[in-house]
Formats: structure tokens, sequence, C-alpha cells
């Protein structure tokens, strides 16, 4: 049975920032960011534990196997709000589960929540599962094709959200 748990319900444990930080590292999630910089595990705690918390409407979830975490999905806000940048991964082992959709899905229930208007996703364009969740959970292509200067260009997709009763 797959549990989704969420920062902004609750502070993550030890162990599930470790899961968190085994699942971005492994070679399986690098291949999509060769470029991005690794970050160590007290670095990754620190900001669960002190820089997260004082972000308003971040947050980030993760998919859970029993303990082993599978999957995860996060929402980062720009300082005005007005757009948050949705990232996910799910373990290679466990695709094809309905992880992905329960982790975006979870990440767009809490941007809605947030009063957060927009999310946009950036993928390569060779991703194609994830170009799969992303269109079946209603975000559109903003950058349809990539330039012929630029062969490892992002594909960027968008989806406008509804505000929460009361707000907007």
């Amino acid at each position: 049975m797959i549990t989704i748990a969420g920062s902004a319900e609750r502070p993550f444990t030890a162990e599930e920032i470790a899961g968190f930080h085994g699942l971005v590292h492994e070679p399986e999630q690098r291949e999509w960011d060769p470029g991005g910089e690794a970050l160590d595990l007290p670095a990754m705690t620190s900001f669960f534990r002190e820089v997260l918390p004082k972000r308003p409407g971040q947050a980030v979830f993760l998919a859970k196997a029993g303990e082993e975490v599978v999957g995860m999905s996060a929402v980062f806000t720009e300082p005005d709000r007005k757009r948050g940048k949705l990232g996910f991964g799910v373990r290679t082992a466990w695709q094809g589960r309905g992880i992905g959709t329960a982790l975006i899905a979870a990440a767009l229930r809490h941007a809605e929540a947030a009063g957060i208007p927009r999310l946009v996703a950036e993928v390569f364009p060779h991703n194609l599962r994830a170009i799969g969740l992303l269109s079946d959970a209603g975000f559109s292509i903003v950058t349809p094709r990539r330039p012929a200067h630029r062969p490892q260009a992002l594909a960027r997709f968008e989806k406008r959200l509804r505000s929460p009763r009361g707000k907007g």
C-alpha cells in the first residue's frame, strides 16, 4: 500500500528525509538533471527543518511503500506567490502504478488551497512519462518544441488553478 506524507501536515522524520535524499540523488533521477548540484544529507535536513517551514505555500510530498520513499513531488513558490513550480519523481521500479498521478494531485490540492494561481513544470522533451503525467493532470505545454541550438532545452508546462473559496 502506498501512502502520501506532506510536509505541510507534519515535519518529516530523519528516515523520510534520508529517503528523499536517496531518491533525488539516485542515477535514474539524476539523468533528468545531470547538471544539478547534489545536496548532502545535512544540508537537505537543514532545508526540511529550518527553511521549508518558513516558506508559506511551499510543500513536499513523499510517496511511501511501508518505510521506503518511492516518489516525491514538491511545490516551490516565487516570492510574490503568483506562480509555483512543480517538481516530481518516482523510482523506476515503482513507475506505472499511479504514484506519480497521486503525487501530482497532492501538489495541486496544496497549491490551490495555498491560493497559488498557476503552477509550472519543466521536463526534458524525451521524458515521455513525465509529459504524459502532466498532460493527464491538465497541464498545457507552453514551449511546444525545442530550439535546434539547445538540444537539451526543457519543455515548460503550465496549469492555471482555481482559487480556494473566499479568495480571488
